[in-house]
């Protein structure tokens, strides 16, 4: 039983330290490398296949999975010999899975032309192939890699009761191709190169079909297609071909973005649930709730990276974000209905002891920020805010930066200032997360250990790329710099002549080139800095 009165005296800590001092992550992310390499799960390409004990041992669905259906991992490989009898069609029939593999093959087989695709070329027979990747087998196995190796990036899905058979095909589908990308067979992850752009088409046809209702079912619906949307979308753009990346940012996000307007962001809410007792607690509606919520924050998560890497401007304001924070991770990742609704009381007690003691909506929390210094009362209540809330705050500030970037005038004072601002009271307010969460020994406080267990079963736990917030907010800095720097620069030549005073007004931007795929000019800009400091 969790106490919920108790309040433990922290040991000081340094609200003005530094978040980061230097750009590790985002260097080696704008190297354009693949989506393993980006984000940190190279080890996935390594060595022996890390889910093979899993996959045989640990399915982790509520159903019986007869051992016979998970053959040996190492007796198959794409070559033609293989494809002409693939073995996981032997017995298939009776797998569970079944029914949605034929869903999936046949809905690829109606997008595709079996043969051609962004990626080249496949093989001889592209139709045995897709029903061998599609497998049950095989689904298995991509979908544990997806939950191992990528799932910590992208926590919009509840891991505890995901089910496969209640889930949309197309979410299965996208899992899948994300999670062969983590193989470390080199056959594996170019079938997934070559099956994303078919279920991209499959995807952008769901996208086209969402019909938005007041009925629950119609918007689970809705809501799994925009995450298979999004799982899509950043499969092609971190490891896509450069014509997919743009087809990302330029028409498929737009897509994905529109869909989210139309099924109203700030629909995404929660119950009062001060006013709600365990008995009466449902934990599926939480659930369903708390996964439209992060699933419109992480849409949100991608505009802003078309922001930051490709100076694409965004297609969601920020005053769109009406949706409500989303909880902390001891609540997502909670293995029961009754540890769900602890760590939600236990939640509230932190932070919405009155309606008035916290902000009701992620634009509400990010606003606060951009206001004066927070009081340290305030900042308490912010730290136990989930780190997704933190991490929206930079981002947020980076979209900002870049308006003020398009705006016919510099920006004036008042609006460096707000930047300014946010970025002053996020520093504190995250180091005070830090602080509780290390006193607590919490295992997300870890940002250092990106290390994978031997026994991976809760690896899916672990902190992903957000952990490394703070290098989104020391970029966030640099670039406010770079625009008080060009205001200094204007200050001081107001007696300049026309192209001089252009070219202070060109120092605000760090890239040069809007809607830029190639991310090297930021990567060269990131490592200059890091030589200068």
């Amino acid at each position: 039983m969790l106490e919920l009165t108790t309040c433990v005296v922290l040991p000081a800590f340094d609200l003005d330290a530094e978040p980061a001092r230097f750009l590790p992550f985002l260097i080696q992310f704008t190297r354009d490398l693949s989506l393993p390499y980006s984000f940190e799960n190279a080890i996935a390409l390594m060595g022996p296949r890390v889910v093979a004990d899993f996959a045989l041992l640990e399915t982790g669905y509520d159903y019986h999975v007869d051992q016979d259906y998970l053959p040996g991992l190492d007796d198959w490989t794409w070559d033609l010999e293989h494809l002409s009898q693939p073995p996981s069609m032997l017995s298939a029939e009776n797998d569970p899975l079944a029914a949605k593999v034929f869903e999936i093959v046949r809905a690829v087989g109606q997008q595709s032309k079996f043969g051609q695709s962004d990626a080249g070329p496949f093989l001889a027979s592209p139709e045995l192939s897709c029903h061998e990747f599609f497998s049950p087998r095989r689904l298995r196995i991509y979908l544990d890699l997806y939950w191992t190796m990528w799932y910590p990036n992208w926590p919009t899905i509840h891991r505890p009761q995901f089910d496969p058979l209640r889930a949309s095909s197309l979410l299965l589908a996208s899992m899948a191709i994300i999670g062969a990308c983590h193989s470390n067979d080199p056959a594996e992850r170019s079938a997934s190169d070559f099956w994303s752009d078919t279920v991209e088409k499959w995807a952008s046809r769901e996208l086209d079909r969402v019909h938005v209702t007041g009925s629950a079912v119609d918007r689970r619906t809705s809501v799994q297609t925009v995450q298979a949307a999004c799982i899509i979308c950043i499969y092609q753009n971190w490891n896509g071909t450069n014509e997919s990346k743009r087809r990302m940012r330029r028409q498929f996000f737009a897509a994905v973005a529109g869909v989210c307007h139309d099924m109203d962001m700030s629909s995404a809410v929660h119950r009062d649930y001060r006013f709600v007792s365990q008995a009466d607690f449902d934990w599926r509606e939480f659930i369903e709730a708390e996964e439209m919520i992060r699933t419109f924050i992480w849409v949100f998560f991608i505009d802003t990276a078309f922001v930051i890497f490709n100076g694409t401007p965004p297609r969601i304001a920020l005053r769109q974000l009406r949706m409500a924070l989303a909880c902390p991770e001891r609540c997502f990742q909670a293995q029961s209905a009754e540890e769900c609704f602890m760590n939600i009381q236990w939640w509230i007690c932190k932070t919405r002891t009155s309606r008035e003691s916290g902000p009701s909506t992620l634009f509400d929390f990010i606003r606060t920020f951009c206001k004066d210094e927070i009081d340290p009362a305030v900042r308490d209540v912010y730290a136990h805010e989930a780190y997704v809330n933190h991490f929206a705050v930079p981002s947020a500030m980076h979209v900002l930066l870049f308006n003020m970037s398009l705006d016919v005038d510099a920006p004036t004072e008042q609006q460096l200032q707000r930047v300014r601002r946010a970025l002053n009271n996020w520093k504190a307010v995250w180091n005070r997360r830090l602080s509780i969460d290390r006193f607590e020994r919490s295992p997300i406080a870890s940002f250092d250990n990106v290390e994978f267990s031997q026994k991976h079963s809760d690896d899916w736990r672990r902190a992903g790329f957000w952990r490394h917030a703070s290098e989104y907010w020391l970029l966030a800095r640099l670039f406010l710099e770079q625009f008080e720097s060009a205001e200094r620069g204007r200050q001081d030549g107001k007696n300049l002549s026309r192209r001089g005073i252009s070219a202070c007004q060109n120092q605000t931007r760090i890239l040069r080139r809007y809607d830029e795929t190639d991310m090297t000019e930021l990567h060269k800009f990131l490592c200059s800095w890091e030589r200068v400091v």
